[in-house]
């Protein structure tokens, strides 16, 4: 849900509902994610569903499996098209976060210019991850498995 709030309004609708959830399911002891699943999709469905947020704003571009080059996040990013990732954790489950941004930095221990994602997640916050890292072990143990694209 990280992305919904680069478009603007809908950010506001969205986390207020969120928070409106959260309420009632610590008085009906219920998991938030439960309620806002019923909310958002009609019904309880798995609760990462590659793409179905954005396809419910409109703004989902493509949805693939698996991971996109440095090249390509560079081609969304410079559209001004943020990247929707989910990471599965090794020992199951998954999470959702986006990318802001490429680039490369020097490295003189290896004397090449390694490629960096800029990632902000909801869980763990902003951070800067060598891209090869990030495809494999984001976190320690989460694989870069699906990746959603946007349109304006």
């Amino acid at each position: 849900m990280v992305l919904v709030g680069y478009f603007g309004q809908r950010r506001v609708l969205l986390q207020c509902g969120q928070h409106v959830d959260a309420m009632r399911a610590r008085e009906q002891r219920v998991r938030p994610h439960r309620l806002l699943q019923r909310r958002l999709f009609g019904g309880l469905q798995p609760a990462l569903v590659p793409g179905r947020a954005l396809t419910i704003l409109k703004r989902l571009n493509v949805s693939a499996s698996g991971s996109i080059s440095p090249d390509a996040i560079d081609g969304e990013m410079g559209q001004g098209r943020p990247v929707s990732v989910n990471v599965y954790w090794a020992g199951g489950g998954g999470h959702n976060l986006a990318l802001r941004g490429r680039y490369t930095l020097w490295d003189p221990n290896t004397q090449s210019y390694p490629n960096w994602v800029s990632a902000s997640d909801p869980w763990y916050g902003d951070s800067e991850v060598l891209y090869n890292t990030f495809l494999t072990s984001y976190q320690g143990s989460g694989s870069w498995g699906w990746t959603c694209t946007t349109k304006p």
